[in-house]
């Protein structure tokens, strides 16, 4: 993805940098620890260090905000997102109740314990709620997903490239005129859900009362000035 976009967009860039950052330093911390415990026990007794608690975190928080910013649903993401969660549960008790035990048998003093004990069960919990304070808020992780990738969409709607292709942080499959407008569809082959430009107001579809085949929802919030929307096909016969 680094390697797809970094010529669309240098604030993308920054974003794809600063995402890959924190996991590059707990990963190098985890990785010289086992180094220093080499000789010491074997690997498969030796304790969980905190670094890959926190990559396994940050990687489900990602994926999490990643799918809560997709115009549309992918059934088989979704499945795999729910697999993946509920096993990050499980571990996450079962760090739990090795902590417990820790709390008990351990010879470290009381502040150390706490703070190790932190270390490993809070940044789930922390993750989960954050994902679920953004996700509630109307459409906020697409708007910023879309916001690090306007400016590949608006050199897509000029260059109207007949392939798919990766758009910023989406993939585009389809690209096509709806009067006025340019749908770009990011899910399947036709068109369902994704973004629409449209600087010269919606497609009279989009207008209708009862109900309109088009439903669409300006991504800067102004109805009667957006320039692009988000919207999905709520009629199969399109």
């Amino acid at each position: 993805m680094f390697a797809k976009t970094y010529d669309l967009s240098f604030l993308l860039v920054l974003f794809l940098a600063g995402l890959l950052l924190p996991l590059v330093v707990p990963i190098c911390l985890a990785t010289y620890w086992t180094w220093l415990q080499r000789s010491s026990t074997r690997l498969s007794f030796r304790p969980l260090h905190p670094a890959v608690v926190l990559v396994v975190t940050l990687a489900w928080f990602w994926v999490s905000l990643l799918l809560t910013s997709d115009p549309g649903e992918n059934n088989i993401m979704l499945f795999a997102w729910f697999g993946f969660t509920a096993s990050l549960a499980l571990s996450w008790f079962a760090i739990a109740a090795s902590a417990i035990q820790i709390i008990g048998a351990s010879a470290w003093t009381a502040v150390r314990r706490t703070i190790w004990i932190t270390i490993y069960l809070v940044p789930l919990p922390a993750a989960a709620y954050l994902v679920a304070l953004l996700a509630g808020q109307e459409y906020l992780p697409l708007k910023a997903r879309f916001e690090l990738s306007e400016a590949a969409f608006d050199r897509a709607v000029i260059e109207r490239p007949l392939t798919s292709l990766r758009v910023g942080l989406f993939q585009v499959s389809k690209i096509e005129d709806v009067e006025s407008c340019v749908f770009l569809e990011t899910g399947g082959v036709v068109l369902a859900d994704g973004f629409a430009y449209c600087p010269d107001g919606r497609p009279t579809r989009a207008m209708r009362d009862s109900p309109p085949d088009i439903l669409m929802y300006p991504l800067n919030g102004d109805w009667q000035n957006a320039a692009w929307w988000k919207y999905e096909i709520v009629e199969s016969s399109y």
